[in-house]
């Protein structure tokens, strides 16, 4: 009994992080979850991320070797089962689709910008500050904060825990899981979705992500 309320409560935690019904928690789509848990033993996978799980101990570990310099995780994270990570690659998504990002955003981002370039323009609309994101630039309005994320990573990994709760180095952890979360979603999309727009948003955003922007 203990066990389920656990669960429940871990459930609606979940829940308010993702901004959905708690009921809805469980309902990831199996075929994608499926597809990212096969991504993750595939040689190009392996070879941008690494091998190391809790089941495999040799190899190389975990972490974002597609950086520059390469990334080597040092958390708690590493040692997951891959399930976990795998549904944490999946809600990440869906949280980032839900701020505006994602693959699906910007599709109709690039379409908006084209309609816009059809009408006159305003000129110099950005002169006042280079500094500022380009409000009708599709990368810009489909990039989710790195801020925003470790919010959401913090919400997500305190009710799943997996030994977060008592992790000593936390920043650690949830840079780890940001990484690797979008790492794991992006490899899907590569297999699965292929699409010409996919590599330049994707990279962009994983150097976004890798300097904590």
């Amino acid at each position: 009994m203990k066990v389920k309320v656990s669960k429940a409560i871990a459930a609606v935690a979940l829940a308010v992080a993702l901004q959905v019904p708690a009921l809805a928690i469980p309902q990831r789509d199996q075929t994608i979850i499926s597809g990212i848990a096969k991504e993750m033993f595939a040689k190009d996978t392996l070879s941008v991320r690494g091998e190391k799980n809790a089941l495999k101990k040799e190899g190389r570990p975990l972490g974002l070797y597609s950086a520059t310099p390469a990334i080597v995780f040092r958390s708690g994270y590493q040692d997951l089962p891959s399930q976990t990570q795998v549904e944490w690659a999946y809600d990440l998504h869906d949280f980032v689709v839900a701020k505006g990002g994602g693959l699906e955003n910007y599709a109709r981002y690039v379409e908006e910008q084209a309609e816009r370039l059809k009408r006159p323009q305003i000129p110099a609309y950005r002169t006042f500050s280079k500094e500022l994101p380009d409000p009708y630039n599709p990368l810009d309005r489909c990039y989710v904060s790195y801020s925003e994320r470790k919010k959401f990573a913090d919400e997500w990994w305190s009710a799943r825990d997996e030994g977060y709760n008592t992790a000593l180095a936390k920043d650690w952890w949830l840079n780890d899981a940001i990484l690797d979360g979008t790492n794991l979603w992006h490899r899907w999309e590569m297999t699965y979705l292929r699409s010409a727009d996919r590599e330049a948003m994707r990279t962009a955003e994983l150097n976004k992500l890798v300097k904590k922007q």
